[in-house]
């Protein structure tokens, strides 16, 4: 039995948590940069590009804070702000109190993969390329280079999902298959 699709309050974009939902080729897209951090990165790039003499470094330290923003954004919602949220629908007092044990069992599948990081970050520094000029010039390519690369990524970026997400499934049905053998052989041998 399919559970409801519940929107979170105050989101920019609509999250879904949902066991059984599967990420479709478009939403994949859409899921790897945080809008937060883009409504903060845009205007700091567009700083940077205006300090007078070499605005590289500064175009760069700007890459880096959002780099930084896009993965600490994610690691706090995967933690603390899930945390927060199953707390507040199925926390101590809710009609749905769960004991603390299912709460932290459900953290715990609520988790992305560690690769998901890895995805971010190459969708972020796609989308900076293509949508800041002087990023572009900071990294000296072309306007049609970042084209090209923007494209390649938002093409490729949801197969290497959907590729690594298979890989990391099969990855821990061996290791709970090898587990229950480990188990079996212990229990036979009397210890």
């Amino acid at each position: 039995m399919a559970k409801a699709v519940k929107q979170q309050e105050g989101m920019i974009r609509t999250v879904v948590n949902r066991e059984d939902y599967e990420d479709r080729y478009a939403t994949k897209l859409v899921k790897y940069i945080p809008a937060e951090v883009l409504a903060a990165f845009i205007p700091l790039v567009a700083l940077a590009a205006k300090i007078e003499g070499n605005g590289s470094p500064w175009i760069w330290a700007t890459i880096g804070m959002g780099a930084i923003a896009v993965v600490g954004y994610f690691r706090w919602q995967a933690t603390d702000g899930l945390e927060g949220q199953l707390r507040a629908i199925h926390g101590r007092g809710s009609d749905d109190e769960w004991p603390e044990e299912k709460l932290q069992d459900e953290l715990k599948k609520r988790q992305p993969h560690s690769y998901f990081y890895f995805l971010a970050l190459v969708a972020f520094a796609a989308w900076a390329l293509a949508t800041a000029a002087p990023v572009r010039q900071a990294a000296g390519l072309q306007a049609a280079e970042a084209e090209y690369v923007v494209a390649a990524v938002t093409f490729l970026l949801p197969l290497a999902d959907a590729t690594l997400l298979h890989f990391w499934r099969w990855r821990d049905e061996r290791h709970q298959r090898s587990d229950a053998l480990l188990l079996a052989i212990s229990i036979r041998k009397g210890g």
